[in-house]
């Protein structure tokens, strides 16, 4: 019996990654993976399953998924990741003494396979972010802000986002 792939387009990295995690949460060892370059233009994502799989669970996680977008206004941060994550809102708050950073990820309940967003914060004069909680895994991270001492606007660092 083949093999069973199902195919989206999603974007190329960041969908993927999020496809990817839920369908082995979902599937266990019925998981194989989840790959790009799939569609007749070469730009779709696709959720591999051994035979056998029932494909229903993948068709779901298909419909829902769609490229995350990270949106900011003033110290406000919203995050959207298909329909896993609708209007996430993030209020930032500047800090008095020094330029803080803020890390906007998507992480996964490893017991319940929720996806969830999550802003690991950081000042200038630290360099690492904190560390993903217990009992959660992290999917991928999606954007990195900035704000200046006693500012109210949020700079965009990197775009993660692929």
């Amino acid at each position: 019996m083949a093999d069973i792939t199902l195919v989206k387009f999603a974007g190329y990295s960041t969908a993927l990654k999020v496809m990817d995690a839920k369908s082995k949460y979902h599937y266990g060892v019925l998981h194989e993976g989840s790959s790009s370059g799939f569609g007749s233009n070469n730009d779709s994502l696709a959720i591999h399953l051994r035979a056998g799989a029932d494909p229903g669970t993948a068709e779901a996680i298909l419909g829902a998924i769609e490229k995350p977008t990270v949106e900011f206004s003033l110290l406000k941060i919203t995050t959207n990741v298909g329909d896993y994550v609708v209007n996430d809102i993030y209020d930032v708050t500047s800090d008095g003494s020094e330029k803080k950073f803020v890390l906007i990820s998507v992480l996964m309940d490893d017991t319940s396979g929720a996806l969830e967003i999550v802003a690991f914060e950081r000042l200038e004069s630290t360099e690492l972010y904190g560390d993903v909680p217990a009992g959660k895994t992290l999917v991928s991270h999606l954007k990195e802000f900035s704000v200046e001492i006693d500012s109210t606007i949020l700079s965009q660092v990197q775009n993660l986002i692929g």
